[in-house]
């Protein structure tokens, strides 16, 4: 599976992490990671025409902003 991976910041804890993807699974991203360690969201390439998407989903979880260009 070919993946894209974009920056986040805003995110602190395993808390931030579970928060972000169990929202992006209930807006039907299934398959998008956090990393944060990394500071970074994996998308999985099938989504690449919704990043504008999963960016309001991410920032509507919190104090959370998704960089996309």
């Amino acid at each position: 599976m070919k993946i894209i991976e974009y920056k986040i910041s805003g995110t602190h804890c395993e808390a931030c992490k579970k928060i972000i993807e169990m929202d992006l699974e209930d807006a039907g991203f299934e398959g998008c990671t956090v990393d944060l360690k990394k500071e970074i969201v994996i998308v999985p390439q099938s989504f690449e025409n919704q990043v504008n998407e999963i960016a309001t989903v991410v920032s509507n979880a919190g104090e959370y902003e998704m960089e996309i260009e």
